[in-house]
């Protein structure tokens, strides 16, 4: 059976696709093992369950895209493998962190003490709070380098108290 130009153009088209297919597939299941890494690694060292520590997780990542600076934030963020989807999934659970959040936000203020508020919402104890901050501050250090995430941490104010 003779090829013809289409024929073998058209193949390329296939293969192409199913190349670029391929690439996706791995890019995502690259960013799911990173975010799975990270949410193992806070579940473990944290000493909480894995549903709990991806929410958390979730919930500081998206707080601190709302309240830190940009670039750094924006910089950090991307260079976590699957943080964007992880932010977009849980960056607005918890409410306004509970009868004390809703008073902090009224004010104009919360900030920390709002995610703290909200994350004690999920069952958590202060110390589990800052030990998720500092495995989630470590990774991210390891990921995005120490410059952008000390600029993110040094534009919130209150949070290095916790990391």
């Amino acid at each position: 059976m003779p090829l013809s130009g289409d024929a073998g153009h058209s193949g390329a088209i296939v293969i192409s696709k199913s190349i670029i297919y391929l690439d996706v597939h791995v890019k995502k299941q690259s960013e799911e093992i990173s975010m799975s890494e990270l949410v193992t690694r806070v579940a473990e060292n944290v000493g909480i369950e894995p549903a709990t520590a991806e929410k958390a997780v979730g919930m500081i990542l998206g707080f601190l895209q709302r309240e830190a600076a940009d670039g750094p934030v924006a910089r950090m963020i991307e260079a976590i493998p699957g943080a964007p989807e992880l932010v977009a999934q849980y960056s607005g659970e918890g409410g306004n962190g509970g009868l004390l959040g809703g008073l902090m936000s009224a004010m104009g203020g919360g900030g920390v003490m709002a995610l703290g508020q909200q994350l004690m919402s999920q069952g958590l104890g202060m110390g589990e709070i800052t030990a998720l901050a500092r495995e989630t501050i470590a990774y991210a250090k390891e990921r995005a380098g120490d410059e952008v995430v000390d600029e993110v941490v040094a534009s919130v104010p209150g949070l290095s108290q916790f990391v």
